[in-house]
């Protein structure tokens, strides 16, 4: 009786064993995959903690926030979320690059003498017609969309845009333009829908002033 009890003690260990290997396997499978964390395909970079971004088109999420606080700015409705990041060789010194950034602005025909301010200073930039709509403004001139191109020397740069704003009296504005850690490139035929902007931050007329 005990060998009995013995023998089917011992088969309904072993097909216990036979039955937790693999769910064991199977966690630690898991387990493995989690920590590999995600896929090396991936083209996203951290802001902060990557290599010098290489030549090409990238995207980066944008926020826009108060000029004085850590807090979403109300001119936030007026920026679109994503900005285009373009990284180009330098033409004076080929082994070194520029990062050129790209932001849509919404309703500029309210806003007056548009600047850009890279670490508390001023910089040159370019002021590109994006969209002209038929609907007019309380003033009965064309509202319009613009794109501002300026330089930036790295990604975390502190970036302040300002303006007069119209129907706030031609009061001056300032917010920070804050770039986010989804840093993406963008594949080959994706860029073709981008558009281009000739980078030349030096021209003096009146579309790149404002």
């Amino acid at each position: 009786m005990k060998n009995k009890l013995l023998i089917l003690s011992t088969a309904v260990f072993v097909a216990g064993c036979l039955v937790a290997s693999p769910l064991q396997a199977s966690a630690e499978g898991m387990k493995t995959i989690e920590s590999q964390g995600p896929s090396q395909t991936e083209k996203t970079v951290i802001k902060g903690e990557q290599e010098p971004l290489k030549v090409g088109k990238y995207t980066v999420s944008v926020y826009a926030l108060k000029a004085d606080k850590d807090e979403l700015s109300m001119a936030g409705q007026y920026m679109d979320k994503t900005a285009i990041l373009e990284v180009v060789k330098d033409e004076k010194d080929k082994n070194k690059n520029k990062e050129y950034l790209s932001i849509n602005l919404r309703r500029t025909d309210w806003m007056q003498n548009r600047k850009v301010m890279i670490n508390g200073k001023e910089v040159e930039h370019i002021s590109k017609l994006l969209k002209t709509y038929e609907e007019k403004n309380n003033l009965e001139e064309n509202k319009t969309d613009h794109t501002l191109l300026f330089e930036i020397p790295k990604v975390d740069a502190s970036i302040k845009l300002g303006m007069n704003v119209i129907p706030m009296g031609n009061a001056a504005v300032q917010f920070r333009v804050d770039l986010q850690d989804n840093i993406t490139k963008l594949e080959i035929n994706e860029t073709k829908d981008q558009g281009k902007i000739k980078r030349n931050p030096v021209q003096n007329n009146s579309e790149n002033k404002n």
